[in-house]
């Protein structure tokens, strides 16, 4: 969390910050952090729902907890 927030802080100051490339990559970034954090939530919300689950081969197991 301190990274994230000395990060913030720091973004105004790197070279390039104002170029249009480089608000768009932030942008690409910070799409691919909070999609991947939405789908991370799911799958965490989905085993403690649900104690059974598929395995590769598609039978059903138990969750080792």
């Amino acid at each position: 969390m301190i990274w994230l927030f000395a990060l913030a802080m720091a973004y105004p100051y790197l070279p390039g910050a104002e170029t249009e490339a480089f608000k768009g990559l932030s942008v690409l970034v910070g799409l691919m952090i909070s999609l991947g954090a939405s789908g991370i939530v799911g799958q965490g919300r989905r085993w403690l729902h649900d104690p059974l689950f598929a395995d590769h081969d598609g039978r059903r197991v138990r969750a080792l907890w």
